[in-house]
């Protein structure tokens, strides 16, 4: 293994040598910006494979498919529920993961699924082995509870809390 000695310049002199290590991590001040264009990069591998034809995500106007939301560190893909379909997403994922020296937390991960068989589920599970939820029941996205056949009062339950919360402090 080989690693590279770096040093900086501050104000026209430079530091002393140090070596870096693989990979973002939280609270060096340019993570952010890193994440970002590695980000947009896992954008434009989707797209690629979205023209190629190797995923679909999913048709929301006559000509327009969605395949992916980013936020931060945040990402839904979409797709239509083929098992090829999400080996190319997992694909993806792991270029992510490779060029930033990361996993996907499986913990906070979840496979989102709608009228797709058992079997497909479980051959999508076996490369992909995270929790998986019938989209009817909701999901969490950015700290929102999201839920696409309405809302009753007891899914703004946990809103409420929250803002009885901060309101008491």
């Amino acid at each position: 293994m080989e690693s590279a000695n770096f040093f900086v310049l501050i104000n026209g002199t430079p530091s002393k040598f140090f070596q870096v290590s693989r990979g973002i991590r939280q609270g060096f001040p340019l993570s952010p910006l890193l994440f970002i264009l590695i980000i947009e990069g896992v954008s434009l591998l989707i797209s690629n494979a979205l023209d190629r034809g190797d995923i679909y995500g999913i048709k929301v106007a006559p000509s327009l498919y969605l395949t992916h939301l980013l936020f931060v560190d945040d990402a839904i893909l979409f797709g239509m529920g083929t098992v090829e379909e999400w080996q190319h997403y997992k694909e993806i994922m792991d270029t992510l993961c490779s060029a930033i020296g990361m996993e996907i937390n499986a913990t906070k991960s979840s496979f989102l699924f709608n009228d797709i068989d058992e079997s497909v589920r479980h051959q999508i599970y076996n490369f992909m082995p995270i929790k998986m939820d019938p989209l009817t029941s909701g999901f969490k996205y950015l700290a929102y509870y999201l839920k696409p056949m309405g809302y009753c009062i007891k899914d703004w339950r946990w809103f409420l809390q929250k803002f009885e919360k901060n309101m008491s402090n």
